[in-house]
């Protein structure tokens, strides 16, 4: 059956669960599902509203069986798109007192026996359980400035159970703990530190739902200026850092056959740009990473989104970036003139970061997060600048790409493709 895009301020939309009878219900999940996802309601308190509406009608109604079936369908719902807590409609459906006499007005059928096993437990008319949905786990790295701090500060807001960790967990005073709310020393160039706050995250709340990959560095240098150890240092957070984290929380979400990995990297992780080619190169090992990574989970019902921000007013320009000590005469009109913009401009960034954490989590919280979301107009306009260039450059050299192959196999490929 087919639902219709609905207005989310008029009651269509509940009277479309109403209209799912037992016997359809399971045929219609799906159908539901798009019904709900035509809503274009985008804050926590506004999809909360529906759902508390949805129940009240269904309770008004005296409609046992729609309503456990809104509680069904809304409980799928809250898991993909990231509704807090369902306490309110759970408490609603208990209180329900059974009427088996009456009908339902819209399907003409008999009202359903209470002990239905509509969400694969029988109901028991005197005291009813319904599972109580709860907020998803986000554990977000490298907290204490930026985006990783104004996402910490939205997905507390959104009323998700949130991880705040940070090198210095100090910096994070204001946050403290709370029942929804765990503050973590987390050193992400330590695999023991790494494995302990995934542990205390699991212990805490359970699981872990979305990881955001944050931490990272900065370090400017033309690549021939460039000290290794620092370099070194800079892999180990931005590379090592994000893959520490992702081989401590994969066990857990690929048993619970859930979960989405958010891995921040950079407009710089699509394209170079003069004195950042190492900077580069970690971004470049972040979005390869997240490409293999997404392939291999997504068949066990994982995600993996990659960030690219451009410019944002972050810390990430000032003390949160190295430079190097040696600076050589021949690139100062290359990598010394950018360089010496990007200090400049520190502070000065074009991009919000509040906008980015809202957008981030908004993405995740679609239940179809994109592969890439680029962030700010200088990524938009610089990533589709860098499509053209290597469309141009496939373009020119594809006579001599094709002519690479063996002939024999330039022949059986001619032969697959008819």
């Amino acid at each position: 059956m087919a639902y219709p895009s609905v207005n989310p301020n008029s009651g269509e939309v509940f009277n479309h669960f109403a209209r799912v009878s037992s016997s359809q219900f399971k045929a219609a999940q799906s159908d539901v599902d798009s019904c709900f996802q035509s809503l274009t309601l985008k804050s926590f308190t506004e999809r909360l509203s529906v759902l508390k509406k949805a129940a009240k009608l269904m309770r008004d109604r005296r409609d046992n069986l729609a309503l456990l079936e809104t509680l069904e369908i809304s409980k799928r719902i809250a898991c993909r798109v990231g509704i807090g807590m369902m306490n309110d409609l759970a408490l609603q459906s208990e209180r329900l007192e059974p009427n088996n006499e009456q009908t339902n007005e819209l399907t003409n059928e008999p009202a359903n026996d209470p002990t239905i096993e509509t969400t694969g437990q029988p109901m028991n008319n005197s005291s009813s359980k319904t599972d109580v949905i709860e907020p998803p786990v986000w554990l977000i790295t490298g907290c204490s400035t930026g985006i990783g701090l104004e996402l910490a500060k939205q997905a507390i807001e959104s009323g998700y159970r949130t991880v705040i960790t940070a090198r210095d967990p100090s910096a994070l005073e204001g946050m403290g703990s709370t029942d929804q709310v765990l503050v973590l020393k987390l050193d992400v160039t330590q695999a023991d530190s790494a494995e302990a706050a995934i542990k205390e995250t699991v212990a805490r709340f359970g699981r872990i739902d979305v990881l955001v990959n944050n931490a990272g560095i900065g370090y400017f240098a033309a690549v021939e200026e460039s000290e290794e150890e620092e370099v070194r240092k800079m892999f180990d957070v931005n590379v090592f850092g994000t893959g520490r984290m992702i081989w401590a929380v994969l066990p857990g979400m690929r048993k619970q056959r859930s979960g989405c990995v958010v891995n921040i990297s950079s407009l710089a992780g699509l394209r170079g740009f003069p004195a950042l080619g190492y900077y580069n190169a970690s971004k470049f090992a972040v979005e390869g990473l997240s490409s293999a990574l997404r392939q291999e989970v997504e068949p066990l019902g994982l995600q993996v989104m990659v960030v690219e921000p451009s410019g944002f007013r972050t810390d990430w320009a000032g003390r949160s970036a190295n430079e190097s000590k040696l600076q050589i005469d021949d690139y100062s009109a290359t990598a010394g003139k950018v360089r010496a913009s990007l200090r400049h401009s520190a502070g000065h960034e074009p991009g919000d970061p509040v906008r980015a954490a809202k957008s981030i989590v908004a993405a995740v919280a679609s239940g179809n997060p994109p592969h890439h979301l680029l962030l700010g107009n200088d990524a938009f306009e610089g990533a589709m600048a860098k499509l053209e260039h290597l469309r141009r450059d496939f373009t020119a050299g594809e006579a001599v790409a094709r002519a690479a192959d063996f002939p024999e196999a330039v022949l059986k490929s001619a032969d697959r493709a008819e």
